[in-house]
């Protein structure tokens, strides 16, 4: 449970893994620099149950904080909650027994997302089923399809992979990140129909203006390196669809970080000539014109 600046929920996540009918667990709660009273908080649980542990890290964001959890840890296998959601009681359970069945390296479930005015909101509306090869990468390509509060996953095939990026351009999407490395690798993940988890949307969260992260997840596939070539068709397929719909879905983003997004934009296609007549458009046209040609050219 990587956790910063939460005080305010992070009680209640706590609680739901204190509630889970699987009780062969350890949590871990890593503080990434937390300014506010979440040690003192965490700190009145750890005294209560000794499954429940502590580690405070200066400041270096998710990917960090949930390696430094991944190294501390002993079980064989991973599960991941941020401070703000919440697990369903029959989560670790449940995901431990299709684990063994299907004989997969990863499970991961629907769930809900809620607010503090509507506790279930709506659900995720997961994909189900066995995913890996070729099929199951270009389906993650387009989208993240996992939630990461609803993942169980051997720990062996994290570690394998080195872990979560701790690249500073990719965080928000390190986990995105993760599974197309895990799929690029040859590991099956399985989707479970039920819903496990419980997703929280509030004003202080990172990814409130872009749930999807999509700048960071263009970062997340364009740093993937990928020898084969239908493999590497599908990236630049996708890289171009993750463009277009940064720039209509969008556009005050957009926006606000144009210069980023042409700088990505040159770097992902090595396309200078286009990239500088964009970014002469750009200044003399505005950005609404110039993503217009923008779109039409990738």
């Amino acid at each position: 449970m990587p956790v910063y600046n939460a005080g305010q929920f992070i009680a209640e996540s706590i609680s739901s893994v204190l509630s889970q009918t699987c009780n062969n667990w350890e949590l871990l709660v890593v503080d990434d620099g937390s300014t506010d009273h979440t040690a003192s908080i965490v700190s009145d649980f750890v005294k209560v149950d000794s499954r429940i542990r502590y580690i405070y890290q200066e400041n270096g964001k998710q990917g960090k904080a949930r390696n430094n959890g991944i190294r501390n840890s002993k079980g064989a296998f991973l599960a991941f909650l941020d401070a703000d959601d919440l697990w369903h009681p029959s989560k670790l359970e449940k995901q431990l027994e299709c684990l063994e069945e299907y004989n997969v390296d990863l499970v991961f479930s629907d769930g809900w997302i809620f607010t503090e005015q509507e506790r279930c909101k709506t659900s995720f509306g997961t994909i189900t089923g066995l995913l890996e090869g070729a099929d199951g990468l270009s389906l993650f390509l387009e989208k993240n399809r996992i939630p990461i509060l609803t993942v169980l996953l051997k720990r062996e095939s994290i570690v394998s992979v080195g872990g979560f990026t701790e690249v500073r351009n990719i965080q928000n999407a390190e986990d995105y990140h993760l599974w197309l490395k895990l799929i690029l690798e040859g590991y099956k993940f399985y989707g479970m129909k039920e819903k496990l988890a419980y997703y929280r949307i509030h004003p202080t969260q990172n990814t409130l203006n872009d749930k999807r992260s999509t700048l960071q997840a263009i970062y997340a596939i364009q740093s993937l390196k990928i020898d084969s070539i239908i493999f590497r068709d599908l990236k630049n397929y996708h890289i171009r669809n993750w463009y277009r719909r940064l720039l209509f879905k969008y556009p005050v983003y957009v926006t606000d970080n144009f210069s980023v997004v042409l700088k990505m934009y040159r770097e992902g296609t090595n396309r200078y000539l286009i990239y500088y007549f964009l970014k002469l458009m750009h200044s003399l046209f505005g950005t609404r014109v110039t993503r217009k040609v923008l779109t039409k050219i990738i």
